[in-house]
């Protein structure tokens, strides 16, 4: 496993590489011109591993599009809860007060770049709702599954979570799986 920190000056996050089977494996200490080489089997070989939404897009906005477009699979992992999607703290004016700006502004750029991943096979989103979870879910639930609806072409497209979900929200290219609630800490696997 090949893990890649990234920097945005005060802040450092993780991207975890595991190795598909019968991939060769890379040394921590590749040279500029062996990287140059390696570039085809790190990026085409390899499952990289988002473990929030920053770290993808920090990883995203630092490569050149052409490697990219190497990128075969990918896995994202994120708890959330509805909090972090534009809850309005202290408001009375209750659900109807969902704005869609902070959530909007971080989720569908991040689809739209993963649409612009064209050699992508595979992708696996897990999404572990908080324990803050107040509103209901009839009000967030589409602005999670929207842009995962116009994502098509992949050979696997899985979507874990651990609420149940509504029928209409679930219709798309992906294979949506509910999982228990009391693994929300286990954030390994999806398969």
């Amino acid at each position: 496993m090949l893990v890649l920190l990234l920097s945005s000056g005060l802040h450092f996050s993780l991207c975890l590489v595991e190795s598909i089977s019968g991939s060769a494996h890379l040394s921590p200490n590749l040279s500029k011109y062996s990287y140059s080489e390696a570039i085809p089997l790190l990026y085409t070989r390899n499952t990289f591993i988002f473990r929030n939404l920053p770290t993808i897009t920090r990883f995203t906005s630092t490569i050149p599009q052409q490697r990219m477009e190497c990128l075969r699979s990918i896995r994202l992992e994120w708890i959330f809860s509805e909090v972090e999607m534009d809850y309005p703290y202290g408001t009375a004016a209750g659900y109807s007060t969902v704005v869609e700006k902070g959530f909007d502004t971080r989720w569908k750029p991040l689809w739209r770049t993963l649409a612009c991943m064209s050699g992508l096979q595979e992708l696996h989103v897990r999404l572990i709702r908080g324990t803050f979870a107040q509103m209901p879910t009839s009000i967030w639930e589409d602005r999670i599954f929207e842009p995962m609806r116009q994502f098509e072409g992949l050979e696997k497209f899985g979507v874990e979570v651990n609420w149940v979900v509504k029928p209409s929200s679930v219709v798309g290219p992906f294979q949506v799986t509910v999982v228990d609630e009391k693994r929300e800490d286990n954030m390994r696997g999806i398969d």
